[in-house]
């Protein structure tokens, strides 16, 4: 692509997206990829009430500060937070302190204790963040020294998908909704309580062993007759074919090429010939492949989308571009759940 040619693409990218907020997470976002300012991101960060929490009250501490959690969470906050400077992760999983993450050493909870009991300490875990938080309190960490930042991406991820009002006000009883890369069936359960229990039909979509069983766990008591939730266990692409697959049984399992498992993988246009309504895609970087794998369901069906837009650098002009592509009568809108680079939706409808 020529630079006349992407400029004029970013432009009318831009021109689609409804209103200020989408715009400036899109500029925001468009730089962050072409530069890899960090500061962009922290701009987009600060525009959530959640990340403004955080930012706020590391920026006003002046005790050592520490992470909770040496995993995707705690990594996105180290990136997310580069002014900041931090001194080891804090997990329950070590048993010393001969290991690094992120550059940092990894220390365990009682070498936590002696070295950093009267320093501030971020709750990373989005899974845990509710034990962690207890078992920092009955240590006797003060709770002015504790900040949950797992509870707030929590709670963020909990309206992930679902809260853009103007999506909220055109659910209707006769959806046919998409969840593609369920995960842990959550995203599911998010729609069915935002339609009041009362759609058509269900498709999930997740290829990951261990997550098939936490989707089966999770929507186990949501099959209503079996004929309107149905769960397809591989995943998204724009053929059928099978894949290298790197299956890390959380939310960041993903198509890789050095990946230890192989997985089939499908395209939407093949599986489903009802008329769909919604889309939800959080494929861990497939995004686009899955989106060309549902050409004909978004050109003849328009279905409401909402996919994550930040797992390839490229994608915020991409998937835009790609959806538009499609079908031009789409309008466009950005929302960010997270405290940390990750989590930004596009909604397309």
């Amino acid at each position: 692509m020529t630079t006349e040619k992407f400029i004029e693409n970013i432009k009318n990218i831009y021109g689609r997206f409804e209103d200020d907020i989408s715009k400036k997470i899109f500029c925001d976002r468009l730089l962050y990829s072409l530069t890899g300012n960090m500061e962009y991101v922290l701009n987009i960060v600060r525009g959530t009430e959640e990340g403004q929490e955080v930012y706020s009250r590391l920026k006003k501490c002046n005790k050592k500060k520490v992470i909770f959690g040496a995993g995707i969470w705690g990594k996105n906050i180290i990136n997310a937070y580069r002014d900041m400077t931090f001194e080891c992760f804090v997990d329950n999983k070590v048993l010393n302190s001969n290991k690094f993450y992120c550059g940092l050493p990894v220390i365990s909870f009682e070498q936590y204790l002696k070295d950093y009991k009267n320093d501030l300490v971020v709750i990373s875990s989005r899974l845990y963040h509710t034990e962690i938080y207890d078992q920092l309190k009955k240590a006797g960490i003060a709770e002015e020294d504790i900040i949950d930042a797992g509870m707030l991406i929590d709670n963020m991820s909990k309206r992930q998908y679902f809260d853009l009002p103007q999506l909220q006000k055109k659910i209707t009883e006769k959806e046919v909704f998409v969840d593609g890369g369920s995960f842990d069936g959550k995203s599911s359960v998010a729609f069915m309580n935002l339609c009041g229990g009362n759609y058509r039909k269900i498709y999930v979509f997740e290829p990951d062993p261990d997550n098939q069983s936490k989707c089966e766990d999770t929507l186990k008591n949501y099959r209503g007759t079996g004929e309107n939730l149905e769960m397809i266990f591989k995943g998204l692409w724009d053929e059928k074919t099978t894949l290298r697959f790197a299956a890390i049984s959380n939310g960041s399992s993903k198509v890789d090429k050095n990946g230890t498992k192989q997985i089939d993988v499908v395209s939407l246009d093949e599986v489903i010939h009802d008329t769909v309504t919604f889309i939800k895609l959080d494929v861990e970087g497939s995004e686009f492949r899955a989106l060309s794998g549902a050409r004909r369901i978004i050109q003849n069906d328009r279905p409401k989308l909402a996919i994550s837009i930040y797992h390839k650098p490229e994608d915020i002009w991409e998937l835009p571009a790609l959806i538009y592509s499609f079908n031009p009568d789409y309008s466009f809108y950005l929302r960010h759940y997270s405290t940390a680079a990750s989590e930004t939706v596009l909604y397309a409808l």
